[in-house]
């Protein structure tokens, strides 16, 4: 029943995108964040900030197919943190001649591990 759901919310959720972008946008749409999981001790002790520059690959279904870093945090562990929590994030995929097709999107990931904040509005509108 939830497969169902969120198939019509995806269906749902194009059909409104194609109307507002005119039938094509250029990159995939992150509809739905995943909740932030709880940073490791030894990332929360770091009170590190900064920001990650991140590819996201989406695949016509809009999930993500590939994740890879264009500016790391300089902590591999915080990269693989990012990386797996945004795994988990939904985007409706590129439209491009009303058909769904595979696409990227580049988000920048601001970071303030002394606070437990994270904020990844895409970048490349």
């Amino acid at each position: 029943m939830l497969l169902f759901r969120r198939f019509l919310l995806f269906i749902t959720l194009l059909a409104s995108a194609s109307v507002v972008f005119g039938g094509e946008f250029e990159k995939p749409i992150l509809i739905e964040k995943s909740e932030l999981p709880e940073l490791p001790r030894v990332l929360r002790k770091s009170n590190t900030k900064g920001i990650a520059l991140v590819k996201v690959s989406v695949d016509s279904r809009g999930e993500t197919s590939g994740i890879s870093l264009i500016r790391s945090t300089g902590m591999k562990n915080l990269d693989s943190f990012i990386i797996d929590w945004m795994n988990e994030w939904k985007f409706l995929p590129k439209l491009q001649d009303n058909k769904t097709v595979d696409g990227f999107t580049v988000i920048s990931m601001r970071y303030d591990l002394a606070e437990n904040q994270f904020d990844a509005p895409p970048v490349n509108d």
